[in-house]
């Protein structure tokens, strides 16, 4: 009904004048959220989000007393994250799972009643590496970050480097044949990338650690692909990739995990950080296959969820 006053002509066109801006809006937000998919996806870092994962709600009992290297495989879905915590009560954490993945994070962290890492480390700037990485900055002190000097264009690794500027810790970029001094008693050796070589891609120059503490050893191979692991090959031969247990590199794809790299490091063990139900097919089963073939027993975060394994500096104990 038309008043005399015009209040409901008035009414009416704020109404009318609410619904155009929330549609302006919409239309703005959807652009947006166009726009980052876009900027994320560049060189194929977009990932799904986790459709489930494991968070770790108790400490996992260690199999003896004594002093313990602890490495636990983080469950944060598609993705990688690694919480190190040495026998002098040390930590380290590699890499932080995509972006959904920072309350698998800060579980873990809080079942082990760990307030600072004494050092991160992100292997190469992909989403499903980093992801998390700007919210771990932001709420825990670092001791030292380790990277490489590879750029990336996306939103995550920008958000990365302004929180690592707000953290105010010591940034290192690494290369093969430095040590990065963690713990007196622990041996934490750079792999990858190899100094001076040239790589294809982030993956293959992602950073790969060899961690020795006693006689074992753990050879995590971050995102590396066979074209990485055939220079690993040529720069340190067989002997010096041996290890007792393999982080599987690009979390079980086709493109890694090469005969000849896996006949060199020959691990008993073999430990896979992927997704349930996954996009890509990860692990795939040729690389399952010739992991068997070489006796590995394997693990998987899509199926055994959190993995623990505990070294005396003799023997490992893996608590799936």
């Amino acid at each position: 009904m038309m008043h005399r006053d015009g209040r409901a002509d008035g009414a009416q066109m704020r109404a009318t004048n609410k619904q155009k801006a929330r549609l302006m809006l919409e239309a703005l937000l959807l652009v947006l959220l166009i726009a980052a998919v876009i900027v994320t996806g560049v060189r194929g870092t977009l990932c799904p989000p986790n459709s489930s994962y494991e968070i770790l709600t108790s400490a996992v009992t260690p199999p003896k007393d004594g002093p313990l290297l602890t490495v636990t495989l983080l469950d944060v879905g598609q993705g990688d994250a690694i919480l190190l915590q040495s026998p002098n009560g040390r930590t380290m954490l590699i890499d932080a799972g995509p972006e959904d993945a920072f309350d698998a994070i800060r579980a873990a962290l809080r079942v082990y009643e760990i307030k600072q890492l004494d050092a991160v480390v992100a292997t190469h700037p992909h989403a499903d590496h980093i992801g998390s990485m700007a919210d771990v900055l932001k709420r825990y002190p670092v001791g030292a970050f380790f990277t490489t000097d590879v750029p990336e264009t996306t939103i995550v690794y920008e958000q990365m480097l302004r929180a690592l500027q707000r953290n105010g810790c010591p940034v290192y970029n690494t290369a093969s044949g430095m040590e990065i001094v963690w713990d007196d008693a622990v041996s934490v050796k750079v792999l990858n990338p190899i100094a001076g070589e040239p790589a294809e891609d982030a993956n293959n120059a992602s950073i790969g650690l060899r961690v020795c503490y006693g006689s074992t050893r753990f050879l995590l191979a971050a995102d590396l692909e066979s074209a990485g692991e055939r220079r690993l090959l040529d720069t340190y031969g067989n002997d010096r990739l041996r290890a007792d247990v393999l982080k599987v590199g690009h979390h079980g794809s086709d493109t890694s995990s090469c005969k000849a790299f896996l006949d060199a490091v020959h691990p008993s063990c073999a430990i896979i950080s992927d997704g349930r139900n996954n996009a890509y097919g990860h692990p795939h089963p040729d690389v399952l296959n010739r992991l068997q073939a070489i006796g590995a027993s394997v693990y998987r975060t899509d199926t055994d969820g959190v993995i623990t394994l505990f070294s005396d500096g003799d023997t490992i104990t893996i608590v799936p």
